[in-house]
């Protein structure tokens, strides 16, 4: 005897049972759960309904794509929270590296100094640096003269007596008067 078929809504509605029970029950759900509920035969139900299938199938891909992509998401959120993380850490040590860093030059110009202060040497770099700021005061010095603001001999700056071009610190030069200078007695 043979039993009428269920509509293609029956169809679709004990699909849709099946899915949420599976959901609910955490199963996987299948085309073979709907055919027993519709008391259909597995040849039967294929052959009489299968664009409901594909249906069917294409929901199963969605709901398992959806749960990977929950789980993705979830994932990335972690592993965005874990680089954060060592993205801070790795900040901290940083500035620690940099601070003993600044530490370690400090410590070493000051022993470069001691060093030159014990063995009498002269770093040519600070001389040059020296002999630069030297050379730029006395052009400033000889800038103002020209400029009639001071004298070869008078005051400059910051009330210091200035000697004539070219001595810095307000020091006569050296002459025939002065020990050391051109025409002293040797």
């Amino acid at each position: 005897m043979n039993r009428p078929l269920p509509t293609h809504q029956q169809v679709r509605t004990s699909m849709e049972t099946e899915l949420d029970a599976s959901r609910s029950a955490g199963r996987r759900a299948t085309v073979s759960n709907v055919e027993k509920q519709l008391g259909v035969t597995h040849a039967t139900f294929y052959r009489n309904y299968p664009g409901q299938i594909a249906w069917f199938k294409a929901q199963l891909v969605a709901r398992r794509e959806g749960a990977v992509a929950v789980r993705d998401t979830v994932k990335h959120q972690d592993d965005l929270d874990r680089l954060r993380r060592e993205n801070t850490d790795l900040r901290k040590q940083l500035r620690i590296y940099a601070e003993a860093i600044r530490q370690l030059s400090m410590d070493k110009a000051l022993l470069e100094d001691k060093l030159q202060v014990l063995t009498g040497t002269t770093d040519l770099d600070e001389r040059r640096r020296q002999q630069d700021l030297r050379g730029v005061s006395q052009r400033e010095t000889e800038a103002r003269v020209a400029a009639g603001e001071g004298s070869a001999l008078g005051v400059g700056e910051h009330g210091r007596r200035l000697g004539p071009p070219g001595h810095l610190d307000g020091l006569p030069a050296p002459g025939p008067h002065r020990p050391g200078g051109a025409g002293a007695a040797p």
